[in-house]
């Protein structure tokens, strides 16, 4: 599912998105709301993808991502956060996810067009997302 940047800040709830080569969510501003969702085995393990995948093409307020459960299997991650030089990172705020991975580094939040360093959960928590979220690392 992709919310593009003609969208207004919309309310992504209660959906299931399972099976997509590309993201499971591919949000083009951050201004939406996440919440309630299952993102599972999404995105192609050859490409630069993730369950929920935040590309910024203009600029705007902070996302929440609240209450979703993900779940990334081999080859696959979990967040992807990109950023535009042209804007001022957005604030996004993660809280009471599930996470499931087979990787132990799923998430990247970085400051380019591309993913500089993906991180383990511990990690992410450092960076001040997800203090009451889960993470089970999954083997396969």
């Amino acid at each position: 599912m992709m919310v593009d940047v003609g969208s207004a800040p919309t309310r992504v709830e209660n959906n299931v998105l399972r099976g997509n080569s590309n993201a499971g969510l591919a949000l083009t501003i951050p201004s939406h709301r996440v919440r309630g969702n299952r993102l599972e085995e999404n995105c192609a393990p050859s490409w630069s993808c993730a369950q929920i995948v935040f590309f910024p093409v203009r600029q705007n307020g902070g996302a929440e991502v609240l209450e979703n459960r993900l779940s990334a299997g081999p080859g696959q991650k979990l967040v992807l956060r990109l950023a535009n030089s042209k804007f001022d990172p957005a604030p996004a705020s993660f809280d009471r996810n599930a996470y499931a991975a087979a990787d132990p580094k799923p998430f990247c939040w970085s400051d380019l067009w591309t993913c500089q360093e993906w991180l383990s959960f511990a990690e992410w928590q450092k960076l001040g997302h997800d203090a009451r979220s889960s993470f089970t690392r999954r083997i396969h």
